[in-house]
């Protein structure tokens, strides 16, 4: 291998290390080697430096993939629900499985705030509150004026069901976010 080659790996060597940065020293040296010792072999082997490097991708892009599998192993290690959350939304606008599960857990958040709404407004207000029928054919789930033709339909019921409306949101919820987080680590 001639001086230029050797002097090019270097770089991209030093540039996958700084990229690196947010690893742990141990982690960031062991991939630093490792990647030596496969651009080295590929290159005795006959591999032009240069389709060597367009696999590899640039050394930003290369590092990116060694951060997010630590970030996600983390994660599902962790176990820890907002720490994944975050793994996910960090990713959305990458992967369409990040994506889709960040809009489905706002989603899910939307519903159990509405689940929610009864659980802490009824103590306060146990004639308007509640799950309602409208006179006028629909259903209003909160607060309500109590017409003379509205009538609520759960009374004191609302509370178990609301308990769990936000038991089962944040259930699916955390089983969809640890799903993309185990895709996403892949």
């Amino acid at each position: 291998m001639d001086e230029d080659t050797y002097g090019a790996v270097k770089v991209y060597l030093r540039q996958l290390g700084w990229a690196l940065d947010s690893l742990p020293e141990r982690d960031r040296d062991d991939i630093v080697e490792e990647t030596r010792l496969h651009m080295l072999a590929r290159l005795e082997a006959g591999r032009s430096l240069e389709s060597l490097i367009a696999e590899l991708g640039p050394a930003d892009r290369y590092a990116r993939s060694f951060i997010d599998q630590m970030e996600a192993s983390s994660a599902l290690a962790s176990q820890q629900p907002f720490k994944s959350w975050a793994v996910v939304a960090r990713r959305a606008h990458r992967s369409i499985v990040a994506a889709t599960v960040l809009a489905a857990t706002a989603g899910l958040l939307v519903l159990g705030l509405i689940g929610a709404v009864p659980l802490v407004l009824k103590p306060f207000d146990p004639t308007h509150v509640g799950l309602w029928v409208m006179d006028s054919g629909g259903f209003v789930i909160g607060k309500a004026r109590g017409g003379p033709g509205d009538h609520e339909l759960l009374g004191a019921w609302i509370y178990p069901l609301a308990v769990l409306d936000l038991l089962a949101v944040w259930l699916i919820g955390r089983r969809l976010v640890l799903w993309a987080v185990a895709r996403l680590a892949r």
